[in-house]
C-alpha cells in the first residue's frame, strides 16, 4: 500500500521533526518524506526556499539575470507577493521568521532582512548571523578581523575567516545546536555546550545549502561543476543532498538535488497540502480546456 505525504507525516508522530526534507532540483521545490519525493512548485527558476515557521507561507527565491527574486506564497490560498528586487539570497528559517542576506557594497559586508516583514534585523556587533527560533541563541559575524562567534554578548570563537562572505553557518531551531563551513573546505558542527567542533572535510566552498536541525543532523548540498558546466546541464542536475552528525568519519548521500532544509512535521503538512491544491487546480483547469 502506497502513503501520500500527508499520511506520511501524520505517522510520524508527536516528534518535531519527521524524516521530512525540502530541497531544490531542477529549478523546482520538492519535499522527500521517508523516502516519498513530492514536486511543490513547478516554476524552473527556484534557487532555494524556506517555509515560515507557522507554515503559513512559502518562500521562493529565483534566479532571475540579473540578480534574484524573492516571491512569498501563502500556502492557504496560493496568492502571492514579490520583494523588491535587491538580490536577497539565502533565503532560509531564522530568528522564528524567513531571513535572507544582501550584500552592502559600501560596508564589504552583509545585511540581513526578515523576509516575511520587509524589515532589517539588526543584533549588534554581529554584522550577519542567524538564530534559533526564540531569537536568544545567535551565530555570527563580528570583530576585524572577522570572527565567527556564538552568543549574545558575543560569546566563544568559532572560526577565524578571511572575509564576511566567506562562511556559511546555520544554526537549529531551539538554538542547541550550530554547523559551518569555511574556504578551509571543512563542515563542522557541534553543540553550542561543546568545547571543540566535530569537522569533516567536503572539498568545496560553498556548499549548496545548509540547515541543522535540533538533533544536531546536518543537511548539505554538494554539485559537480564538471557535470553541470562541461556537459551544458540544467543547474541542480548534478547536485547531491548530504546529511551527516558530527563524530562520523563522512556524509551520507541521501537523494539528487541542493539546498536541502530539515522540515517540521506541519511545514511538511503544509506544503503537501498546497501542492495537492495546485495539482487539483491545473488538472480542472486542463479538463476544462478540452
Amino acid at each position: 500500500m502506497k502513503l501520500s505525504l500527508l499520511a506520511l507525516v501524520a505517522l510520524s508522530g508527536s516528534v518535531a521533526y519527521c524524516q521530512c526534507i525540502g530541497f531544490v532540483n531542477k529549478g523546482d521545490a520538492f519535499v522527500n518524506c521517508k523516502g516519498r519525493e513530492t514536486r511543490i512548485t513547478h516554476r524552473g527558476t527556484v534557487e532555494q526556499f524556506a517555509v515560515a515557521p507557522n507554515a503559513s507561507a512559502l518562500v521562493l527565491q529565483h534566479e532571475q539575470r540579473p540578480g534574484r527574486r524573492i516571491e512569498i506564497v501563502s500556502l492557504k490560498d496560493g496568492s502571492s507577493v514579490w520583494r523588491p528586487n535587491r538580490s536577497t539570497f539565502d533565503v532560509t528559517q531564522s530568528c522564528g521568521t524567513v531571513t535572507g542576506r544582501e550584500w552592502v557594497e559600501d560596508a564589504n559586508t552583509f545585511q540581513l532582512r526578515d523576509v516575511l516583514t520587509d524589515q532589517l534585523l539588526v543584533k549588534s556587533p554581529y554584522r550577519q548571523f542567524a538564530c534559533g527560533a526564540d531569537s536568544k541563541i545567535v551565530i555570527g559575524v563580528t570583530d576585524r578581523p572577522p570572527h565567527l562567534r556564538i552568543g549574545t554578548a558575543p560569546g566563544h570563537d568559532l572560526a577565524t575567516i578571511e572575509q564576511d562572505n566567506l562562511v556559511q553557518f546555520s544554526i537549529s531551531p531551539d538554538g542547541q545546536y550550530v554547523a559551518y563551513v569555511t574556504v578551509r573546505m571543512e563542515l563542522c558542527a557541534s553543540s553550542i555546550t561543546a568545547t571543540n567542533s566535530g569537522c569533516v572535510q567536503v572539498g568545496v566552498y560553498p556548499v549548496a545549502g545548509l540547515s541543522i536541525n535540533d538533533e544536531g543532523s546536518v543537511l548539505f548540498g554538494l554539485g559537480d561543476d564538471e557535470c553541470v558546466f562541461g556537459q551544458h546541464r540544467a543547474p541542480n542536475s548534478c547536485s547531491n543532498v548530504f546529511e551527516w552528525h558530527a563524530g562520523q568519519a563522512e556524509s551520507k548521500r541521501l537523494m539528487s538535488g541542493e539546498s536541502p532544509v530539515w522540515l517540521t512535521d506541519s511545514q511538511a503538512s503544509a506544503l503537501a497540502e498546497f501542492a495537492s491544491k495546485v495539482t487539483r487546480s491545473n488538472h480542472t483547469a486542463r479538463t476544462t480546456q478540452h
